[in-house]
Parts: C-alpha cells; structure tokens; sequence
C-alpha cells in the first residue's frame, strides 16, 4: 500500500448526476399531485353516487353499505329497490350487478362529515352568531322588563297601604262601631271534597279568603261577604297552607308546607312574589309600620324577614337566643305598637316573646308571664308583659 493510501481516510468521490435537482422537483410535484387526488378523492366520497348530492349522517339520506362494499344514501338505494320490483326484476347493486336484498343496506356512522360548500358553511356560522346575538339582547330586554314589573308592584303595593292608612271612618260608622253588637247565624258555606283550615278578612273590601285543600291542589279561595256563593279558587301552593294574612287590599300574603311564601295578587288571581324558606312555614304577617315588609315564622322557631322590593331571598334571619336551643314551630306572629316603639310578637308551643322591629339590629325582647286560672267562670287568664 502506498503512502497516499495509508495518509487518505475517506470515501472515494461521489459523481452527482446533473438532474439531481429535476428529480427532486418531479418528486415533489408527484406528492402534491396525490394530495390533489386526495382532496378530490374525499370530495367522490361525500356524495350518492345516484343523486350526486352529498350524504348527511342520519335522516333519510344517511349513508348506508351493502354488502358488495358500496355505499349509497339510504333513501336513494330504497328507491332502486322499489323500481327494480315494480319492474318485476331482480334488485342489484347499482355499481356492481351483485344481488340486493331489502334487508342488506346497513346504516353506516362516519368519523367525519364533509361540508358539501365551505361558503354554505360560512354563511350558517354567520347566522348561527347573529341568532346568538339576537338571543342575548332578548334576554337584556327581559330583564330589564322584569325590573320594571317590580318596581311597578311595588310601587302598587305601597299605594295601596297608604290609601289604606289614610280612610277616614265617619262619626255615624263610629257610633254604630260603638253600639254592642249581635251576631246571628246567616248562611255556611262547603264544597264537595274541599277541606278548609285558615282564613282572613278584608272588611275594607267586604271580602274573605281561605286556605283550601282539594284534590292534592292546594290554594286559597276567595268569596265576597254579601254573597258567599261568589267564589274563586286560586291554586298557589304544592303543600298545605298553614297560615294566610291580607297583606294589601288586593294582595294576601301565605305559608304552608311546601316551604314556601307566596304573595298572590287577588285582581288577576296569579302569584307575583315567591320566597323559598328551607323549612316548612307556620305563620305569616305584614308590617303596619312598613309595607314592604313582610315576616314568616317556621317550624324550627325561626323568623324570616322579607322586604318585597327585594325578589330573591330574606333580609333578616331571626333565631330566639335561648339555651338550650328550642325547635318549636311559630305558629302566631303579628307586629303591635307599644310606646310608639314597632314589637314583633311571636308564639310557638312553649312560650311568647318578642323583636323590637324598630331598628335594623332586631334586638330580642323577652316577655313576662303570669297565669291565673278563676274557678268559679272556669277562665284561664295569661298575662304577657314586655321587659
């Protein structure tokens, strides 16, 4: 071996062709003729070969195989089936002459579905966020229309309590309001299969209302005092109604089992307020100092307290501070007057005792209580005095 020989390390040089570059080209432009011929291939694919119009992935044009292999809309290869055999021949594969039979096609789900136009496409996205755009401005102009419902019966209401307050009662109404009274029997009032617990009246109004039960419908049913057969019933509730109180002339306020207060409007017979509790409600009263709000006593010796203006939950949550804790219902409540000083009165089985309302805080005010039993006019007396 010769020096150059043992000092030369490498390959002996490689000879590159000229039309290296040509080859390369003629490469290239071969792959991107099976592209073409893949895209163009897809696009064979998305359409029936019998209608020349594209499948869709279920309907009656949904793409369904026979057993040769070949795939047609399904309601394209129903009909060649129907004239093959009004022709009185056999059915065959359109493609292939192979026998058909009616139970062959078989429905086929794709893994892709083909747009038959990217314009057609385009042009349902711009309409799908143009519907979406439609929808949200619907909704804005719902809501801001349900404020105004609000807002309008709220401002019902006070009007209502303010025209209320400021009757006069003339001195001849006086007098006979004055003069003893005699009570005598006129007329009852039943209907078949109703069962009735609770009721109030509106003597302003020459109305009454009472709690109603009938046919597992629960409501109340209204009736006007100078004929007790004029009556309507109005369903309110799912639960039986424990406790009912007129809280405007043409608004009653109720609670029942259903844990549930409800404020119904008399004039158009519908519920325009409802409050959802968390626990099944014993009684229910308005507030003669404030209209707007609205008390409810429930089962576990718990008053909630609801201001009508605002529609969604309680304001105040009040719990008696005894220990041990007493889980007794409330079954009367009603707001008086003492020393121009606004008292919550509330009663459950055991004992009575009270709010002072007339501040935000709502401090507790227990009651004393005395009893004194008179044997003579058998009369139990029970005296309440606040602290």
């Amino acid at each position: 071996m010769s020096d150059f020989e043992e000092e030369c390390d490498f390959q002996a040089p490689i000879n590159v062709p000229v039309d290296i570059y040509t080859r390369k080209r003629n490469r290239c432009q071969i792959e991107d003729d099976k592209y073409v011929e893949t895209e163009q291939d897809l696009t064979e694919v998305s359409t029936c070969s019998l209608c020349q119009t594209c499948w869709t992935n279920n309907g009656a044009h949904g793409i369904v195989g026979l057993k040769c292999g070949h795939v047609f809309g399904r309601s394209c290869i129903v009909q060649h089936m129907r004239d093959a055999t009004a022709q009185k021949t056999p059915a065959k594969c359109p493609t292939c002459d192979n026998p058909l039979t009616k139970a062959e096609p078989r429905r086929i789900w794709p893994n892709k579905v083909i747009p038959c136009d990217e314009a057609d496409l385009i042009e349902l996205k711009k309409q799908h966020a143009e519907a979406d755009l439609i929808i949200q401005g619907l909704k804005e102009a719902n809501e801001a229309i349900q404020q105004q419902i609000d807002k309008a019966i709220f401002d019902h209401l006070v009007l209502q309590a303010e025209d209320r307050s400021n009757r006069i009662i003339s001195p001849s109404q006086i007098m006979q309001m004055s003069q003893p009274s005699i009570f005598v029997h006129q007329r009852s009032f039943s209907k078949k299969n109703e069962k009735y617990r609770v009721m109030d009246v509106d003597p302003m109004g020459d109305r009454a209302v009472v709690s109603v039960w009938k046919e597992q419908k629960y409501g109340i049913r209204k009736m006007n005092l100078y004929d007790i057969t004029s009556t309507e019933f109005i369903p309110n509730h799912s639960g039986i109604i424990k406790d009912l109180k007129y809280n405007t002339e043409n608004m009653v306020l109720s609670t029942g089992l259903d844990k549930t207060l409800k404020l119904t409007s008399l004039q158009s017979n519908q519920v325009v307020l409802s409050y959802q509790l968390g626990a099944p409600g014993w009684s229910c009263a308005s507030s003669e100092a404030n209209p707007s709000i609205v008390y409810c006593g429930l089962t576990s010796n718990t008053v909630l307290v609801f201001d009508i203006r605002n529609t969604k939950e309680f304001v105040h949550k009040l719990i008696e501070p005894c220990v041990p804790k007493i889980f007794s219902p409330i079954h009367s409540i009603m707001e008086v007057m003492t020393e121009d000083v606004p008292l919550l009165l509330c009663s459950n089985l055991s004992h009575t005792y009270g709010w002072n309302t007339s501040t935000e805080e709502y401090e507790y005010v227990p009651l004393q209580q005395s009893v004194e039993y008179e044997n003579d006019v058998t009369d139990l007396i029970i005296l309440f005095q606040p602290i």
